[in-house]
């Protein structure tokens, strides 16, 4: 998968960015040759999506406060589950992971991650939620009511769209 969405980078020259919760996530998304942001070039790499295209970039642990609108980005990618911003928030939320709160705040930061490329309605842009974890937190029924109905709605169409997808090719 991550060769295709290079490939797709390199050929249609769209910015993608792809949301990591660590820096294991985002050293894999480096091999395919995007650029590792984190909060010491978090500026030049705003400035680079505000003023440009063909930019193939990971952020770490940013799924909040970054907001990329217009043709900012066209693919984002969240590849994994969040994690706290602390290390304190990280060992409550392993300890804790079957706590209301702790789903809360997960579903929270997973919508804030989906947020971020589309702030109007001008932008446009397609998101693709990977990673094993992710994808049985969202699609884990216990875990719907943490969402907002907006959001509901998006998961729903996208796991829609992909059934749809997996039928068309088992024929």
């Amino acid at each position: 998968m991550k060769s295709l969405i290079k490939l797709y980078w390199e050929k249609k020259g769209y910015n993608i960015v792809i949301l990591v919760p660590n820096i294991r996530k985002a050293q894999i998304w480096e091999k395919e040759g995007a650029l590792i942001v984190d909060k010491e070039n978090i500026s030049d790499a705003v400035n680079k999506l505000k003023n440009g295209n063909n930019n193939f970039m990971v952020l770490i642990n940013r799924y909040d406060g970054i907001d990329l609108w217009g043709n900012m980005c066209h693919l984002l990618i969240l590849d994994g589950l969040p994690k706290g911003k602390s290390i304190r928030d990280i060992a409550v939320a392993h300890m804790r992971s079957e706590s209301p709160l702790t789903k809360a705040t997960t579903a929270q930061t997973i919508e804030q991650g989906l947020g971020r490329s589309v702030r109007s309605g001008s932008d446009y842009c397609v998101t693709l939620l990977l990673d094993d974890n992710l994808l049985n937190f969202i699609s884990n029924n216990n875990n719907r009511k943490y969402f907002s109905e907006t959001t509901r709605a998006q998961l729903d169409l996208g796991i829609s769209l992909s059934m749809d997808f997996q039928r068309k090719k088992e024929t």
